[in-house]
């Protein structure tokens, strides 16, 4: 195969992945500054929401069963794919595995599979004010 040819499939599967809602696999999203958007140290704020889980940005396909998040993209990085995270909600913490992005969701907001989410909130809630962390 040809260099331009090797290219060309790369910028193809880059643009799929962007399609189906994140980034390429262990690709980092670009920022306009050198600072880190998560620290392992502190503790974030948001809203937490629950989507119908498969095949997420981090490459791998996962069930509404798994409890696993999507991260906002302004704190997203294809480096946290793989990280566990405590979620803290009006009923309860559950911890998570960070598994793909969410594009719809602001900084802080966490998008939960239904069984994570129903740890913290019934379904019926649809959105729940969280605190989360990494461990």
């Amino acid at each position: 195969m040809k260099h331009g040819s090797v290219r060309l499939l790369g910028v193809v599967a880059g643009v799929v992945a962007l399609l189906l809602g994140g980034v390429a696999p262990g690709h980092a999203v670009a920022r306009e500054d050198d600072r880190p958007a998560v620290s392992a140290q502190d503790t974030y704020s948001g809203q937490a929401t629950y989507y119908d889980v498969g095949l997420g940005a981090c490459g791998s396909i996962h069930k509404n069963t798994d409890f696993v998040a999507a991260l906002n993209m302004a704190q997203y990085s294809g480096d946290l794919c793989g990280r566990t995270l405590r979620v803290t909600g009006p009923d309860g913490q559950v911890d998570v595995t960070v598994v793909d992005s969410c594009p719809g969701c602001g900084h802080g907001d966490l998008d939960l599979s239904p069984a994570a989410f129903q740890k913290i909130a019934p379904l019926s809630a649809g959105r729940v004010a969280v605190r989360w962390t990494f461990l």
